[in-house]
């Protein structure tokens, strides 16, 4: 069997965030069932390996911005995913130079937007997309984040013309994964659920733990995790510090707003880390995980992550979306639907470590039974 799998804007070769780990794990995953080639818009030097062979890469970033007429000319032809999303005629050159060159069984991508960007659309009875990240409610959120009424307006509209567009795609697709059960509804369509990236099973807890200190972990270059944080400390650690003075909370991940980093850093507890070389030791020395996550497209890879690190997390029901049918409220996960119960709960898991070592263990058992690698694996060798 022959693979074409198309990089786009997330580097699997250097995967040191979520959306590059899952884009590596699908390469890897594509690499164990076939003969595997590679065409990169994300690197200029990786070499090939005994596992893949990269046939064309890079660095092309030409698809621009829509200019505000084009915007407003997209909700006028929702049957036109081009119009809608765009084309990046470099990319679909480059492609079809290849795809005539070699039959290929399949051609993987990620992101449904990037699928038809690169032009993949007239190869559809042979494109496997890895949706993820939702396209409509990628802009449902993203209108939650507005604060004009135009722009309000605009979103609201867009979701609309989104979906259309996003039907008419999926329905010829020849295979879509997705992330979230739910959305899986569509024929040919599969649950390929994210997991951890690093095999961290191993690890000890309790070696460590600083009291009463909380841990954030997101790419603070991310809207939806820029709006968490910020409500967090806000609305939520000031409730959690009038009953524990002591508590602080770390910050961690990529961040280059230096106006964000002052601001944050002048709250009191607080403390931004930035980009962290080993995140393992964040984990080992925190005492819960917060993940105040109000809007977003995807799931939220951070839950497994922390629970494979033998820590409770206290998340909201956008964070737990996508993994209801697993994880369980106050049996291995603490959710709260406002602030009031965002802050009892991190206080009741800093005070009880009976209740808190309880649901770690229950946790750690159903993520290494659903979010293995081994099942990721799997998914993909049985769908292709």
């Amino acid at each position: 069997m022959n693979i074409l799998f198309i990089a786009t804007s997330h580097n699997p070769f250097n995967p040191t965030q979520g959306a590059s780990q899952r884009t590596s794990l699908l390469l890897q995953a594509c690499a164990a069932i076939a003969n595997v080639d590679v065409i990169s818009f994300c690197t200029e030097n990786e070499p090939s390996t005994d596992a893949y062979n990269i046939i064309y890469q890079s660095i092309v970033n030409t698809h621009n911005s829509q200019n505000r007429f084009a915007k407003f000319r997209c909700l006028l032809t929702p049957w036109k995913p081009e119009s809608v999303f765009g084309l990046d005629s470099v990319k679909k050159d480059v492609i079809d130079t290849y795809v005539q060159k070699k039959d290929y069984d399949y051609i993987v991508v990620r992101y449904m937007p990037d699928a038809i960007q690169c032009g993949l659309l007239r190869y559809a009875n042979k494109l496997v997309i890895d949706v993820d990240d939702h396209p409509v409610d990628k802009v449902i959120s993203a209108g939650k984040l507005v604060k004009s009424f135009h722009n309000r307006l605009y979103h609201k509209i867009l979701a609309k013309v989104v979906k259309a567009s996003y039907n008419n795609v999926i329905s010829k697709t020849k295979v879509a994964f997705y992330t979230n059960a739910l959305q899986a509804s569509h024929k040919n369509s599969y649950h390929l659920p994210n997991i951890p990236y690093y095999d961290l099973q191993s690890y000890q807890t309790d070696t460590n733990i600083v009291e009463d200190r909380l841990l954030f972990v997101g790419d603070l270059s991310y809207l939806p995790n820029i709006h968490g944080i910020t409500h967090f400390v806000e609305r939520v650690f000031p409730l959690v510090k009038k009953e524990i003075q002591d508590v602080t909370i770390h910050i961690v991940g990529r961040i280059y707003d230096n106006e964000l980093i002052s601001y944050l850093n002048k709250i009191s507890g607080v403390c931004v880390k930035g980009f962290v070389p080993s995140i393992e030791k964040e984990y080992e020395e925190c005492s819960v995980v917060v993940i105040p996550i109000y809007t977003g497209a995807g799931t939220c890879i951070k839950i497994l992550e922390a629970m494979q690190m033998h820590r409770v997390c206290v998340t909201t029901p956008v964070g737990l979306r996508g993994y209801e049918s697993v994880f369980e409220p106050d049996e291995d996960i603490l959710l709260a639907h406002n602030d009031n119960e965002f802050a009892k709960q991190i206080i009741k898991a800093l005070k009880d470590k009976k209740m808190k070592d309880s649901i770690v263990e229950s946790a750690l058992a159903k993520q290494k039974l659903y979010y293995s690698r081994e099942n990721f694996f799997n998914i993909v060798r049985s769908v292709l």
